[in-house]
């Protein structure tokens, strides 16, 4: 794959999968394609730089959003077509084995089958060739019963498509990692998250070598106990003494009587 020239574009469009595949199936023939469903109204399109262009700035026109991806090449398109025969190739060598978890497929978005395809150099050439289709998987997985998708990877880019995908009563999205947040304040908050929702945390291994300990919290909002340090004399109290700089000589304060309670009630 690093071995094919450089060049080629990637876009982000929100937009369905229908509305991009309206507007790539005239230029097929141009080098461009559909790269990934990431979620209903969100399509990357990649291909060769000018198709691209042109069908991002179509939808850019519309008021839609677009947004260029910082890639070396456009991956999932047909400039990807002259490395498939040797790719094919060299996974053949490979001896795929059963999976031991139920592992969804995105070139599918199904459950994949240790009976069919899997693992077989076609399979791996399709993951190149085909769409990532990210969002009937993630679908595909609530069908099988999952309520919590956790994001394991360097940011929070799939939790936002998942959440896009699914409806918030649906299912919990958490991502274990975070865009400028300190990678174990954001691991522990992730954890957290999942502990109240509750998914069982293995607490002392969390926190194993740390020093950590559990404390009791009070459960009622009223059951309070202070915490507050009681200041205490440490010599005798020093006097005082307020001294006046400078007489305020713009002021006037004059004083007159007024009604007493008696008079006001």
């Amino acid at each position: 794959m690093q071995a094919l020239p450089a060049g080629g574009a990637m876009v982000a469009v929100a937009a369905s999968e229908k509305e991009v595949a309206d507007e790539v199936m005239p230029l097929l023939g141009e080098g461009v394609g559909i790269a990934a469903i990431n979620a209903p109204a969100s399509v990357t399109i990649s291909g060769a730089e000018a198709a691209v262009s042109a069908i991002a700035d179509r939808f850019a026109e519309q008021g839609r959003r677009v947004h260029r991806l910082a890639v070396s090449h456009a991956f999932h398109s047909p400039l990807m077509e002259p490395m498939l025969d040797e790719f094919a190739r060299i996974v053949a060598r490979l001896e795929p084995r059963t999976p031991q978890i139920g592992l969804v497929s995105n070139v599918t978005g199904e459950l994949a089958s240790a009976t069919g395809d899997f693992g077989s150099a076609p399979y791996w050439v399709d993951h190149v060739r085909r769409p990532v289709r990210f969002a009937d998987s993630a679908r595909h997985v609530q069908q099988l019963g999952a309520t919590h998708f956790i994001e394991v990877g360097p940011g929070s880019g799939l939790t936002s498509s998942i959440e896009q995908s699914l409806a918030p009563a649906e299912a919990f999205v958490v991502s274990m990692l975070g865009k400028d947040r300190p990678e174990l304040a954001a691991a522990l908050g992730a954890a957290g998250q999942l502990f109240t929702t509750g998914v069982p945390v293995d607490w002392p291994a969390v926190f194993a070598g740390s020093g950590g300990r559990r404390v009791d919290l009070p459960t009622y909002a009223f059951q309070r106990r202070r915490f507050w340090e009681t200041p205490a004399a440490t010599g005798p109290p020093t006097r005082s003494v307020w001294v006046w700089a400078r007489p305020n000589t713009r002021c006037w304060v004059r004083w007159s009587s007024g009604p007493t309670p008696t008079e006001w009630y």
